[in-house]
């Protein structure tokens, strides 16, 4: 790897780090905002609702897309190439997004009755329209990125987090529960309109400055996508529920929308690091498709071990700072009302530090094509907690599952290490004989 590549790549990484600040930022003045004004019951109420949405939002919104990723940064500058996989892909994702937001539609119903909760119905039928919505932004997201066009990326990051605030709280503020369920819809909307605008006047001219390779169609675009973006898309499941599975746990367990808030809260603070270190994945998952694809082992062993030894100075510190800084931080984010959420914080921040290292060294494996290996981690670790926790939060209540999360969290992420090295070493020495 060239000096001048190393260079752009960790230019375009300082770039994503500073949009995904602004990003998370806008993201914690929203949780604070939204507890403060919603108070710790509702809070609870509207975290269910939007964990739902949102993981129903990923579900739809990435599989394809996500395929198309791969396969364009796997043969860069091949425009007519890339252009007919975006085109494909998007023909794709409507037919996938508009079945997924019908049938959630249609069991909203279904969903509010299997919490428990059968009020959370009048809620989850406006929620319907956050999957379109974010659908749409969320796909010329992944382009910009399959494409390098890092710039774009992150100032599309950094635009929805400020859409977020302009759009959520203030109709949270006049409206409640609905009217910021109508703010995650209009955010992703103003999103989709920007990513329009900087195709125009940012990406189109990248392109057209740039040289241009020529190579085949082979496979054809559409079975390719929909078999690989089909695997994406269990492993998205995957990931999506054992991210936010805790919320349901305990909503279902206990049934107390007071826990569920104050649980919401500890896991919203202990997310920060794991919110700034997602914009590695921008960079991680193209850039290791292509060296992949161009068989560079030795590269991706390299910055496999700078990455590791980055987040080992990162987390390290941020974890001890959660743990011992707990109470306060949680007072001074969303006031004495969620003070009683501090008992989960040391061990969803243990968690979270683990989680953080799994997603990273699941995008490498995703990168080099592993992605049923990723979801094996990730289901062991699903099955993992759901077991643990259906025995013992009935015992123990809700502490009990952010114990479940950092154990299972850590394992996983050890798991996911030694494979990606024992992966890494394979296919070094099939490419020694």
């Amino acid at each position: 790897m060239t000096k001048v590549v190393k260079n752009k790549i960790t230019f375009s990484f300082l770039l994503l780090v500073a949009a995904e600040v602004i990003f998370s930022f806008s993201g914690y003045i929203l949780s604070i905002g939204l507890g403060r004004i919603l108070g710790v019951e509702d809070y609870g109420r509207f975290s269910i609702i939007a964990s739902i949405a949102t993981i129903v939002s990923i579900l739809a919104a990435r599989g394809v897309p996500t395929a198309m990723v791969k396969r364009i940064s796997e043969h860069p500058n091949n425009w007519t190439r890339t252009f007919t996989l975006k085109a494909q892909a998007f023909k794709i994702q409507a037919v996938i997004v508009a079945v997924v937001t019908a049938i959630f539609l249609v069991s909203a119903s279904f969903m509010a009755r299997g919490l428990g909760d059968p009020s959370l119905v009048s809620y989850l039928y406006p929620a319907t329209l956050i999957i379109p919505a974010f659908a749409l932004s969320s796909f010329h997201v992944q382009f910009f990125n399959a494409i390098k066009a890092f710039k774009a990326t992150a100032a599309l990051k950094a635009a929805r987090g400020i859409f977020r605030l302009g759009t959520i709280l203030p109709l949270a503020f006049f409206f409640g529960i609905t009217g910021a369920i109508w703010g995650f819809v209009l955010a992703p909307l103003l999103t989709f309109l920007l990513a329009l605008l900087l195709h125009r006047i940012s990406v189109l001219p990248q392109i057209q400055n740039s040289p241009q390779t020529q190579t085949s169609l082979t496979p054809p675009p559409y079975r390719d996508l929909l078999t690989l973006g089909g695997m994406f898309f269990v492993y998205t499941l995957c990931y999506e529920l054992y991210m936010r599975m805790d919320l349901f746990i305990i909503k279902y367990f206990i049934a107390d929308d007071t826990v569920v808030g104050l649980y919401a809260a500890a896991q919203n603070i202990s997310l920060i690091p794991y919110q700034i270190a997602f914009a590695l994945t921008y960079i991680l998952f193209p850039t290791i498709s292509t060296l992949a694809k161009q068989n560079d082992y030795p590269q991706i062993r390299t910055t496999l071990h700078k990455i590791m030894g980055i987040l080992i100075a990162v987390l390290t510190p941020s974890v001890i700072a959660l743990v011992s800084l707990r109470e306060f931080i949680l007072t001074l984010f969303y006031g004495d009302s969620f003070s009683a959420a501090a008992v989960y914080l040391p061990y969803l921040a243990i968690g979270s530090a683990g989680l953080t290292g799994l997603f990273i060294l699941i995008s490498i494996l995703n990168g080099m094509g592993q992605v049923r290996l990723s979801v094996s981690v990730l289901l062991v670790a699903i099955m993992s907690s759901l077991t643990a926790n259906m025995f013992l939060v009935p015992l123990y209540g809700a502490l009990v599952v952010s114990q479940v999360f950092a154990v299972t969290s850590l394992l996983s992420f050890f798991v996911a290490f030694v494979m990606t090295q024992l992966k890494l070493s394979q296919s070094e020495n099939k490419l020694n004989y």
